[in-house]
């Protein structure tokens, strides 16, 4: 099984087309990054940081797994 995907890239909107495709796995890996940045941080938060910020660094990460969810993008999915 194939699954061929052609653009014109003399066409603007398949070269904007082209370029999402191109680039789709290095987006996956940097959402992956923040993902894990802010996994990080709630994981090994330092005493010095407030209740507050982190409260905020893990309304972040749900957000941004709200956000991917809605766009059904499942980075494990993505980055077999």
């Amino acid at each position: 099984m194939k699954g061929i995907l052609e653009f014109n890239l003399e066409d603007s909107a398949d070269e904007v087309a082209h370029i999402r495709a191109v680039k789709s796995t290095k987006l996956a890996v940097a959402l992956w990054d923040m993902d894990q940045y802010l996994r990080s941080q709630i994981k090994h938060a330092p005493d010095s940081i407030t209740p507050e910020v982190f409260t905020c660094l893990v309304d972040t990460r749900d957000k941004l797994h709200e956000i991917m969810s809605d766009h059904s993008i499942d980075l494990d999915e993505l980055l077999k």
